[in-house]
């Protein structure tokens, strides 16, 4: 039995969360199961816990792709993963096995590609292999089923032929598997009643899945069938509580009259709803795997409690997200625009010049914030589309000494999912060099590895030599 828990407030799933765990908990010594999908979703969780219980402990956290290869091998233990179906093994393969079938007749678009004045680019070889690798790895997942169905049905199209060629190459052995393969297998003896009692034994007492932005059906499917041992409850954040995974946003809506145009379809026999265009237009992701997950409702395997919060206050974001949450649009006839207060600041826009300034603006707002309200560091949650580009700045503004130093005060902080090459500079030091070597030996990033304090005690090459370098470089302009 899969229970569903939808909210548009993540602070009511963490305590759902949180009383699940405390009633349902069969055996005090064994960890709880909460897979998340982010690190920075592990520590804020374990935090809101730990506030609610005073201790929180014997827990675990794995990512789902883990989760997945644990049940893999409790159930189907004579099955293995083989580590040459991941995309970096593939691409050698790939790299391979592309010139031995140039000359059959399904390959001739790839020998056209891949063939310059006469003889094969090892250029373009390698960054097609490069891309096939990723595809195909990414096929095992989001389209398993397709990938199954190119090992059983015949087909001329190259991109089949070739994966039967690896997947021949690899291993004849059926006990060796790629992730879709593994997904087939485990599947059966899940879903087999006679199983349960030894399987119950294996597996965790419970599941939960908490805070996941979105899971490919793969591993819905997975979990869907591990739910017939052991309870699996998902705690999901949905904006909406009414139905809105029908609604399209208006370039959508214009897409599709393309298309069905040539057809002679009335666009308004779809009965497209336009909704709430915010959701709509930003909402896609969550739109597909939420509907995804209520799919599943037709065959009455999920119980829905939802538990939603309408915003008491009269401020823009507040407006904003409460017609999200009624899925509704203002000034188109039916629902009125709301008057905002021109000192109204729920919602502000900064327009700055580079990533430094951007974080050093940041840093004033929050002060600002901290000085003025009720609001302690703990409820601030600072998002990036990469946090890796401003990590150095982060560091360098928030800098206790830095802080000091201008007068400000001390403001905690912790950045979460970073790289491994941005967490150690070792690590960094490292990987710098590697793509020294590989690319033009350009003088600033010779230059820069110099830097390193690890790099030059290594080499025993004190700080005036690294100073008289950067000058000569300079002044000869050494490019």
């Amino acid at each position: 039995m899969i229970n569903l828990y939808t909210s548009n407030n993540l602070e009511y799933l963490a305590k759902q969360l949180g009383e699940n765990l405390y009633q349902k908990k069969k055996n005090i010594l064994s960890p709880s199961t909460v897979i998340v999908q982010s690190l920075g979703m592990q520590r804020w969780i374990s935090l809101k816990l730990a506030q609610q219980f005073g201790v929180f402990l014997n827990c675990r956290f794995p990512f789902p792709e883990n989760f997945a290869q644990e049940i893999f091998k409790a159930v189907i233990p004579d099955y293995e993963l083989s580590p040459l179906y991941t995309n970096k093994a593939l691409v050698w393969l790939i790299g391979s096995l592309l010139p031995q079938c140039l000359d059959e007749k399904p390959f001739e678009p790839v020998k056209q590609y891949l063939v310059v004045d006469g003889t094969i680019s090892q250029v373009r070889l390698y960054q097609l292999a490069h891309r096939l690798a990723y595809m195909y790895d990414e096929y095992s997942v989001y389209f398993y089923r397709d990938i199954l169905q190119w090992e059983k049905e015949p087909s001329n199209a190259w991109q089949v032929l070739l994966w039967r060629y690896i997947k021949n190459n690899i291993s004849t052995d059926s006990k060796i598997c790629h992730k879709a393969q593994l997904i087939e297998h485990v599947i059966k003896p899940l879903n087999d009643p006679k199983n349960t009692k030894v399987l119950k034994e294996k597996l965790a007492d419970e599941v939960f899945l908490f805070g996941i932005t979105v899971l490919p059906e793969y591993y819905i499917t997975l979990f869907n069938a591990v739910s017939s041992i052991v309870p699996v409850h998902i705690f999901q954040l949905n904006p909406s509580k009414e139905y809105w995974f029908d609604i399209r946003s208006e370039k959508a809506i214009l897409r599709i009259q393309r298309t069905i145009k040539a057809k002679n379809i009335n666009i308004n026999d779809l009965h497209f709803e336009p909704g709430n265009p915010l959701l709509a237009s930003l909402g896609k992701v969550g739109q597909e795997y939420i509907g995804l997950l209520l799919d599943y409702n037709a065959y009455d395997t999920i119980t829905d409690e939802g538990q939603y919060t309408i915003r008491n206050s009269s401020t823009l974001l507040a407006h904003i997200q409460n017609d999200i949450l009624h899925c509704i649009e203002r000034g188109n006839g039916k629902h009125e625009k709301m008057a905002i207060s021109p000192d109204d600041n729920s919602i502000t826009i900064h327009s700055c010049h580079s990533p430094l300034r951007e974080i050093e603006v940041l840093r004033d707002y929050i002060i600002n914030i901290l000085n003025t309200t009720a609001i302690v560091p703990n409820d601030i949650v600072v998002m990036a589309p990469d946090i890796d580009v401003y990590a150095p700045f982060i560091k360098a503004v928030f800098d206790e000494q830095v802080l000091h130093r201008e007068g400000l005060p001390v403001l905690p902080y912790a950045i979460a999912d970073q790289s491994y090459k941005n967490t150690s500079r070792f690590i960094s030091a490292f990987s710098d060099v590697l793509e020294v070597l590989a690319g033009r030996l350009e003088a600033d990033k010779v230059c820069e590895l110099l830097d390193y304090e690890e790099i030059t005690q290594r080499f025993g090459i004190e700080k005036h030599y690294v100073m008289a370098f950067h000058q000569w470089v300079e002044e000869l302009n050494v490019r």
